[in-house]
């Protein structure tokens, strides 16, 4: 599951995903004062976000991880990160690194946080039904898993407002609508709500269309999430909620003068039981 030798800009991709990092650090105040962590960035990429756990919690109570599948990533996040790894910091794409790394400082009585931040739908998109499998396994071996990611609600299902289909129909460069007529041959019309949704949340990324047209930002439900953390491995939901990102809806407005209607987003903290 190698995706990131493909990135044709690595620095401009990950400028972009670090745009909404203080929104990505939702669940810093909802952890418990005075406890010392185990930090996984599962889907790390430059180490951005642990950068900013470092700058809050500090190098001595804490232990930081950064954990990417794509070594492309994880030679990136080596090379780019402020002070390099360190006795607390470490990058890695080898999961049994981090599999020692719990076992010791759970010993140590650290609480161990899993972060799954905008990596959910990667997993979907790239995995196999296996790798799908074993990818949720992983989450039982941690006392907190912290989400944040595109996901919809059921009631995303309906038809398209047409004013905002033709907006965007009429409204997009000739360039702009042949990425338009990939996204639908891909996912299907925008005719169909979910669709629309979906396709306004990843027009902008044409540096990389054809590895963003591929991707699912809508692979599951949250309803099906609960149930898979809840009901499967043993979590109980401590905070939920349901947004938009506001500077996509913003630049959706700008683009098109459409308001986005849906939540897109979710934020989610579940503890082991």
């Amino acid at each position: 599951m190698e995706i990131g030798k493909d990135f044709k800009d690595i620095i401009r991709y990950n400028k972009e995903m670090t745009k909404p990092m203080e929104d990505k650090l939702f669940f810093i105040d909802k952890l418990p004062p005075g406890d010392r962590y185990l930090f996984v960035d599962f889907g790390c990429a430059d180490g951005a976000l642990i950068q900013n756990l470092i700058g809050i919690f500090g190098n001595k109570s804490c232990r930081y991880v950064g954990y990417d599948c794509s070594e492309t990533m994880i030679a990136f996040a080596k090379t780019s990160f402020s002070g390099g790894p360190s006795d607390s910091v470490e990058f890695t794409s080898d999961w049994n690194t981090i599999e020692q790394d719990i076992i010791e400082w759970k010993k140590l009585r650290y609480k161990t946080v899993l972060i799954l931040s905008s990596v959910i739908h990667e997993i979907y998109s790239y995995g196999t039904e296996e790798s799908i499998k074993e990818f949720w396994e992983k989450t039982k071996d941690f006392d907190i898993v912290a989400i944040r990611d595109m996901m919809y609600a059921d009631t995303i299902k309906r038809e398209s407002n047409q004013d905002s289909t033709i907006r965007i129909r009429k409204g997009s460069s000739s360039s702009a609508l042949r990425y338009l007529e990939q996204f639908e041959e891909r996912w299907g019309s925008i005719d169909e709500n979910k669709n629309l949704v979906h396709y306004l949340l990843k027009y902008r990324y044409t540096i990389n269309w054809e590895r963003e047209c591929n991707e699912n930002y809508f692979p599951i439900s949250i309803k099906t999430l609960i149930d898979k953390m809840e009901g499967t491995l043993g979590f109980v939901l401590d905070y939920f909620e349901k947004f938009r990102v506001k500077f996509i809806e913003e630049k959706i407005y700008e683009d098109f003068g459409i308001v986005l209607e849906d939540t897109t987003h979710i934020k989610a903290i579940f503890r082991k039981r």
